[in-house]
């Protein structure tokens, strides 16, 4: 090839594009090393010389936050796998009755006096929502909410016999009422299966509802089976879960208070001529 040509062309060729792009040491350098040349000659070519420079600083900018990404990525992961949970909030249905000791009503010092030794059957059966350790409040118009942080102690199928038996004992004697396995030589009178079908708060926890289904039965076969469906409400004083759960407690000794009437009245029944 003639000298003369090989010297105009290299005249007429543009001018290599020179931009200040400030880059990282690392990646964007390599970049840079290795697809500069194309890249310069890509974006002269396709884009002109002001696009090149903004393609380049976009590369070196998008290179550097994705690097940090990366840096600061694994440090927050570790920091949060390091941070315990707090422990949950236990709560209880205390065995004492949440309520003043007062003069019983004259319908339980008749029943305390004429109750026969019952027995309170097992399982206390509480619908499967609540069979749960989490306290379930309602939601919406037919939504559960499990409270976060906040459990009770124990399951409510165990809770609820545990106190509800030692409610009827309190208001008809520790000697007239039990649960299995029954002493030896005990000779039960009559029989008392209760069914818990609603226990929880009402959409704006202001109080506690309660349903329970309770047959009484003589295991004999002497008498016949009386059934009965109970309705109680208790009032939440307060707006913390302490008082939600106290709630709880004060409307399952309301049903024990109707279940001990319930006996007094049965056993005037079963004692007139």
């Amino acid at each position: 090839m003639n000298p003369n040509h090989r010297d105009r062309r290299a005249a007429e060729a543009p001018p290599p594009i020179q931009c200040a792009v400030t880059t990282p040491s690392h990646g964007v350098g390599l970049l840079k090393h290795r697809h500069g040349r194309w890249l310069n000659g890509f974006a002269a070519c396709w884009l002109g010389r002001s696009a090149a420079c903004w393609l380049k600083r976009f590369t070196a900018c998008w290179l550097k936050r994705f690097t940090a990404c990366w840096l600061v990525l694994p440090a927050l992961w570790l920091a949060g796998c390091g941070t315990p949970l707090p422990p949950p909030q236990l709560y209880q249905l205390r065995a004492a009755p949440p309520v003043a000791p007062e003069a019983p009503a004259p319908g339980l010092q008749q029943a305390a006096r004429t109750a026969p030794t019952l027995q309170l059957l097992l399982p206390v059966s509480v619908p499967e929502l609540l069979d749960r350790d989490a306290i379930v409040v309602p939601q919406g118009q037919a939504g559960l909410q499990a409270l976060g942080g906040h459990r009770w102690a124990e399951p409510l199928r165990d809770a609820v016999p545990r106190v509800l038996r030692q409610d009827l004992a309190t208001l008809l004697g520790e000697n007239k009422v039990w649960m299995a396995p029954l002493p030896a030589g005990l000779v039960v009178q009559r029989q008392l299966r209760v069914e818990l079908l609603t226990l929880q708060a009402d959409a704006g926890r202001g109080s506690v509802q309660l349903q329970a289904r309770w047959t009484w039965s003589d295991p004999a076969g002497r008498a016949p089976v009386l059934m009965r469906v109970e309705t109680l409400s208790a009032p939440v004083a307060g707006a913390d879960i302490d008082a939600l759960v106290v709630a709880h407690r004060l409307v399952l000794w309301r049903l024990a208070e109707r279940l001990a009437q319930m006996v007094g009245a049965q056993a005037v029944v079963q004692q007139q001529p």
